[in-house]
């Protein structure tokens, strides 16, 4: 099976993202989501970037986030954030790109 984007890079601006895992991003093939876990401090709206390649070409998508200061939904209120694959995210909480 062939992956459908490989190289991937996810970068955060504007929130402090910390403890992100996994520390480097696996291909990501159709189906399978790839999930990124990490912790933030401060709040806000922070700019998401992910990069890699599609098909040999590189590409580039950006999303603004909100960072919410306390996120009531993560047990024991501890910062959080989660990414997967395709779509747009929630605030702070797991959701899908």
């Amino acid at each position: 099976m062939r992956p459908f984007a490989t190289n991937l890079e996810i970068k955060f601006a504007g929130v402090d993202v910390t403890d992100v895992e996994p520390t480097v991003l696996p291909n990501l093939y159709f189906g399978a989501p790839v999930k990124v876990f990490g912790r933030y401090r401060g709040s806000g709206t922070a700019n998401v970037t992910l990069r890699g390649s599609v098909s040999g070409v590189k590409s580039n998508r950006r999303r603004h986030w909100d960072f919410p200061k306390t996120d009531l939904t993560n047990p024991g209120n501890q910062p959080h954030v989660g990414l997967a694959s395709s779509q747009s995210p929630a605030q702070g909480r797991r959701s899908q790109w």
